[in-house]
């Protein structure tokens, strides 16, 4: 998990964890303390799993005192305002259960969100634990059940950076399986858009990558449809996000019949991406993805060809769309450009530009020890698949 905040959903979600421990389930938790930094800037401000930051040291290479340092100064950039950070005991109460085992030490970059149960099922998407995909009113988002044991196995190989050991029409992917195929989720991505024919609905939050901007520019100059659906204001990457747009639409000069872009007035948070008779859904945004970030960021997807899921997949993003306002802009982008000029945008979207360029030079420069780092909670997966 990446997102797990100490609010109502994420402690209700820990109660059931004790719950199902007390009755002898063994429970693995692996939570990546990179969350921490959006979980201090975002929402409540508080973080379920990294709640004393106070009592690490101000600099670190796990440092959760430094993220919430970072998190204060990006939080001012969106107007929010982290708080102090109110310890939930059921967090000690997890991590002192006989039959817990929590895995939070490390900045391990795994953005993925997986919840694997008895072998047999499991659930995968883009949600977290916390209020914004349980409220009233929630996040865009999408988490896919999978009910068939090969199914999960496979899932769990890939997540260990093994090929599938059952043919299934479910293929799984991650950063590790393809690394060690001399691949790249990222290329992977990029190849799913460049394979449409006719139509390409994108969901995504969180935007900036300039070969996905070419890529999409490449399908819409060539006459076949791309949807775009993102939020008015994003939770964080407020400013690429327009920026990203904004580049598109100028790529795309002459072929704008072809493009429409739908903003959400509610967070989108989902990463789906629905092509012809294909889904591809996971963990991964459209944000940097160079070389050196490849082997560095953890994602989980899966894609399938499966007409009945792929129909659910639309008919499920149609459904939340109906549930939020939204703005939708096609052809004449004239509405969207003077909602976001230029010079609203450039001076914000460079700062998170570089935020994230500084973040992501660092990280490269320890691949190796983010692997260590990975180690404990893949050991635990290739156990549990023997």
């Amino acid at each position: 998990m990446f997102l797990w905040r100490n609010d109502a959903s994420g402690s209700t979600a820990a109660a059931e964890l004790f719950n199902a421990a007390e009755r002898g389930v063994q429970v693995y938790i692996a939570k990546d303390r990179i969350g921490a930094f959006f979980e201090y800037g975002e929402s409540d401000g508080q973080s379920f799993w990294h709640d004393t930051p106070q009592n690490e040291p101000l600099f670190g290479t796990h440092s959760a005192r430094s993220m919430l340092l970072q998190s204060k100064m990006f939080a001012g950039f969106y107007g929010n305002q982290p708080t102090e950070q109110r310890p939930n005991p059921l967090a000690d109460q997890l991590r002192n259960h006989p039959n817990v085992t929590v895995i939070d030490g490390g900045k391990t970059y795994d953005h993925s969100k997986a919840i694997i149960i008895d072998g047999d099922s499991a659930y995968l998407g883009g949600a977290g634990l916390s209020d914004e995909f349980c409220a009233e009113q929630p996040w865009l988002d999408f988490m896919m059940k999978i009910e068939n044991a090969h199914d999960v196995e496979n899932l769990m190989h890939a997540m260990v950076g093994e090929s599938p050991t059952h043919d299934s029409e479910l293929l799984f992917a991650t950063d590790d399986l393809k690394a060690a195929n001399s691949e790249s989720l990222f290329d992977d991505m990029l190849s799913f858009i460049r394979n449409t024919k006719e139509s390409l609905t994108v969901v995504m939050p969180f935007l900036g990558s300039v070969p996905c901007i070419q890529a999409l520019g490449d399908v819409i100059r060539s006459g076949r449809s791309v949807q775009m659906v993102t939020s008015k204001e994003a939770s964080s990457n407020r400013y690429r996000n327009p920026h990203f747009l904004k580049r598109l639409i100028r790529e795309c000069r002459g072929s704008l019949q072809h493009l429409e872009l739908i903003l959400t007035d509610r967070v989108t948070h989902g990463k789906l991406l629905l092509r012809d008779d294909a889904v591809r859904l996971g963990s991964q945004n459209m944000v940097m993805g160079d070389n050196n970030m490849k082997r560095v960021v953890d994602e989980t997807v899966v894609q399938t060809e499966l007409g009945s899921l792929v129909e659910a997949f639309r008919v499920n993003l149609e459904s939340q769309l109906a549930t939020m306002e939204s703005s939708t802009h096609a052809s004449d982008f004239a509405s969207f450009n003077a909602d976001y000029p230029w010079h609203r945008i450039i001076a914000g979207s460079r700062v998170e530009w570089l935020g994230a360029f500084l973040q992501h030079r660092m990280a490269a420069s320890r691949a190796e020890a983010i692997q260590q780092a990975r180690k404990p909670s893949k050991e635990i997966l290739r156990q549990l698949i023997q």
